[in-house]
Formats: C-alpha cells, sequence, structure tokens
C-alpha cells in the first residue's frame, strides 16, 4: 500500500467507511504517527513525485 492510498482510505475511515481495506489503512497510519515516521514517509513520496515530474 503506497502513501497515497493510505490517505485516501484512511480519510474514508474517518468519513465512516468501516472495511477491511479502510481499517487496515487507519491502523498503518496509527503505527507509522506513533513510530515517528509519519513525517518521514510524506519527505519520501514528495521528492518521488517531484523526481518523476522532472
Amino acid at each position: 500500500m503506497n502513501f497515497k492510498l493510505m490517505m485516501t482510505l484512511r480519510s474514508k475511515y474517518n468519513q465512516g467507511l468501516r472495511t477491511k481495506e479502510t481499517l487496515e489503512a487507519n491502523r498503518l497510519y496509527l503505527k507509522l504517527r506513533k513510530c515517528g515516521l509519519l513525517e518521514v514517509a510524506k519527505a519520501d513520496i514528495t521528492k518521488r513525485d517531484e523526481e518523476q515530474s522532472q
């Protein structure tokens, strides 16, 4: 699961859509945040997007 998909599914989870996929995305997000890796993941995705656009 990539970062963008995780955030999309997590958004749907927060809006009330409770499926197996959205629950897993929410769990992954919370685990990354708890471990302090959320900012690292965001930066990595942003860096890759910039490289691909060039």
